[in-house]
């Protein structure tokens, strides 16, 4: 069964937090809603939820949940706080919710003792919940919401208290566990990394609106807008105009690029497309240079303006540089 959402709103006095929202989360995948801080991610979980008053519907298959309390959603979440139980030790806190429901003590020690063991906590069963450390907790969390067996899990920047070693560890494993559990996942986040590691699909919120939906791969590669492109990391742009024999001229150079409409566009691209290169024939002058774990980020000078490009070694400041741009990265939009 597939989770539909139909032009969801979410509406706080005049202003439309969330904007006739249209998507579809097959059963079994993973829907990772990417977007920065205030652009509805929260939001879109709760009215999923039904925590938050909305217009549209929210429909597991043909079953309508609209007007549903969230406890007969069949949703199970996951916030970044975890909010464990501090009272109950790590077993009673993946047994509440079993409990709650009626399900009797000793089945519900079984699952969760088998949920437990699924999240790689075998022997922390009697451990308090305050003696975890933020990574174990985030995974008692998950043992709890999936304890119920829901229809869909929403994870709500789960990852966004650890430390990236932690995190990566920890967000990878979690993928595994969500994947042979078959369970339907929305998972909001304002990290690049995880969303497109852990999406099936990835969709981008700004201001409430879906701006694009698609593949991982695909929305990284062909952003549908230059705002999404900006989001995505291309902060280089420039102005250009697309000819009729598929080429667009900018003031860096013309460059081969089939299938524009000719008239003025914007140009885009991210810094990993325009290297550092003794052998480039485009010229600038370093201006900055910071070191980025496998590469040094470098602000360079050219006639064109200011951008950023990528290099094996820093630079000195002032020094003369050639640079290649890769065409292939180049992100062309009309104006």
């Amino acid at each position: 069964m597939t989770l539909h959402l139909e032009h969801l709103g979410v509406a706080y006095g005049g202003r439309r937090a969330l904007d006739a929202i249209d998507l579809t989360v097959p059963t079994g995948s993973t829907l990772a809603v990417l977007g920065a801080s205030g652009s509805g991610k929260s939001t879109l979980l709760r009215a999923i939820a039904g925590l938050e008053p909305a217009t549209g519907r929210v429909r597991w298959e043909r079953t309508d949940l609209t007007g549903v309390p969230t406890h007969r959603r069949g949703i199970g979440m996951v916030f970044q706080d975890h909010a464990l139980l501090p009272h109950l030790d790590v077993l009673g806190n993946v047994r509440f919710g079993l409990e709650g429901r009626g399900t009797d003590r000793a089945a519900a020690t079984e699952r969760a003792g088998a949920l437990l063991a699924r999240v790689g906590l075998v022997g922390y069963e009697h451990r308090a919940v305050t003696s975890l450390s933020g990574g174990e907790a985030q995974r008692v969390a998950l043992a709890r919401a999936l304890a119920p067996d829901p229809r869909v899990l929403l994870l709500d920047e789960p990852y966004g208290a650890l430390d990236r070693e932690r995190r990566d560890r920890l967000m990878l494993d979690v993928r595994s566990v969500l994947r042979a559990a078959g369970v339907t996942v929305v998972h909001v986040t304002h990290d690049h990394d995880e969303a497109l590691a852990l999406g099936d699909a990835v969709a981008i919120l700004h201001d409430g609106r879906l701006e694009q939906v698609g593949p991982p791969e695909a929305v990284w590669h062909h952003p549908a807008s230059a705002r999404v492109a900006r989001f995505l990391g291309a902060t280089n742009e420039l102005d250009g105009e697309a000819t009729p024999d598929g080429a667009v001229t900018t003031a860096l150079g013309r460059f081969p690029i089939a299938g524009v409409p000719p008239g003025p566009v914007r140009v885009l691209w991210r810094p990993e497309a325009l290297r550092v290169d003794p052998a480039g024939t485009l010229r600038g002058r370093v201006r900055d240079s910071t070191f980025r774990r496998t590469h040094h980020l470098v602000t360079v000078e050219t006639t064109a303006g200011r951008f950023e490009a990528v290099a094996g070694t820093g630079g000195r400041d002032g020094e003369s540089i050639g640079l290649t741009l890769d065409v292939a990265g180049l992100l062309v939009f009309g104006r």
